[in-house]
């Protein structure tokens, strides 16, 4: 604390203390809201991502049974990508569960050790997480693409 040179506490320091003190606590307040948007955030991408990639897969069984039907199928190839591709978007999105649960562990061993400053949090299942949740939705727009151009070859 601020003292005069009379040994008294300057009045305007110590609001100066407070308003950092209360600052910093509403900073961390805000932190808290921040990263538990992220989880949720990440909640979502990954329900949606295998929603999606699961239904996909479902319509384009259909689709094939219902609209194409017995005949001779146009380009069959570009549907077993598609489904290829679906497939693995959902298996991005697992392994990505995995990582991220090992991510959140490794996180609280570093805590505990004191050492979450010193190396990322996470360590490589981070990393891994981070490219299992890409991967997911490339190879997902993958399967999408292959799909679109399977539908158009076989409804010409």
């Amino acid at each position: 604390m601020g003292k005069d040179c009379l040994g008294e506490t300057d009045p305007a320091e110590v609001e100066r203390e407070a308003d950092d003190a209360a600052y910093k606590k509403q900073i961390e307040k805000y932190r808290e809201v921040l990263v538990a948007a992220e989880q949720e955030a990440q909640r979502h991408y990954d329900k949606t991502l295998l929603w999606l990639s699961g239904g996909a897969l479902g319509v384009s069984i259909t689709f094939v049974k219902n609209i194409v039907g017995p005949q001779a199928l146009s380009r069959a190839g570009l549907l077993l990508l598609s489904w290829i591709f679906w497939t693995v978007s959902l298996t991005c999105v697992l392994v990505s569960f995995y990582t991220s649960r090992r991510a959140l562990r490794k996180t609280v061993e570093q805590v505990d050790s004191d050492k979450v400053h010193e190396e990322r949090p996470g360590g490589c299942y981070t990393t891994l997480t981070e490219g299992f949740n890409i991967g997911g939705a490339v190879f997902f727009l993958l399967g999408v693409v292959h799909m679109i151009a399977f539908v158009y070859c076989n409804l010409r």
